[in-house]
């Protein structure tokens, strides 16, 4: 609510937002669905609402923070630390661990990006493509 109000995020995108950062945890479901049955009562890997986010090719990989530390759930990959914008996300990290959802087009290993969280930035490297897609 606070980055609406100062205007760092548009109103009509905050639900989006809102939803990238939460915890990738089921609410209201007594029983689990299909999708979960099938990867062992897991949630699924990618979250439904983050179908399609970053292009119809996304993809999952691995990162490594520079500075060696863990990103949280949630945190935005930008093309580098002067982006803010989170339209204009390349990424999203969507498990511990440094597990992302990336854009195809920039799902290069090596590939450089900056993972903003917490009012700080950090420089993260794409590693290689996650194993448990």
């Amino acid at each position: 609510a606070a980055n609406v109000q100062l205007g760092d995020i548009p109103a009509i995108s905050a639900g989006i937002v809102a939803r990238e950062r939460v915890a990738m945890v089921s609410l209201g479901h007594d029983t689990p669905t299909a999708g979960a049955l099938e990867s062992g009562g897991l949630a699924p890997l990618v979250p439904g609402y983050l179908a399609g986010r970053f292009g119809r090719d996304q993809q999952v990989w691995q990162v490594e923070s520079d500075d060696g530390r863990a990103l949280e759930v949630g945190t935005l990959l930008q093309p580098d630390a002067d982006h803010s914008d989170p339209l204009g996300a390349l990424g999203v990290v969507i498990r511990p661990g440094g597990v992302v959802l990336v854009a195809a087009e920039h799902a290069k290993p090596g590939k450089t990006m900056a993972a903003q969280e917490k009012g700080r930035t950090s420089a993260v490297r794409l590693v290689s493509p996650h194993s448990n897609q």
